[in-house]
């Protein structure tokens, strides 16, 4: 489909198959993460480098959980991934993003209020 010029329809039978492929393998499979990967090829050859690094972000965590940080598998969806993020643009979109992930998180209080009292012995002694 996507030789020819047929994408949009690649793209949406790719998210279709998902949840059966999800159903039968798992969420952490082969097939999975093939799928994730073949998504993320369409939508950079679309132009849409931010749907193509959500896509090879997610295919990255699966082909990560099923053959190791090491595997050439991995080495080689980074090295996609590192290119993508090469880009200034997608860079800075990116980043704004944690931010604002970051920020909408509750703040971590590290005091401690007050004393409560555990139960144990009362006056024994």
């Amino acid at each position: 489909m996507i030789r020819t010029d047929r994408s949009d329809e690649a793209i949406q039978l790719l998210r279709s198959t998902l949840p059966a492929k999800r159903e039968t393998f798992g969420e952490y499979s082969q097939s999975i993460a093939s799928t994730y990967k073949l998504l993320g090829s369409v939508h950079m050859s679309q132009g849409n480098m931010e749907k193509a690094l959500k896509s090879m972000n997610k295919c990255l965590e699966v082909q990560t959980f099923l053959y190791g940080a090491k595997s050439r598998k991995v080495k080689e969806t980074q090295q996609t991934i590192d290119v993508l993020m090469s880009d200034p643009q997608l860079a800075a979109k990116v980043s704004q993003g944690k931010i604002k992930e970051l920020s909408a998180r509750p703040r971590f209080n590290t005091i401690v209020k007050g004393q409560q009292n555990l139960g144990g012995f009362k006056g024994c002694f």
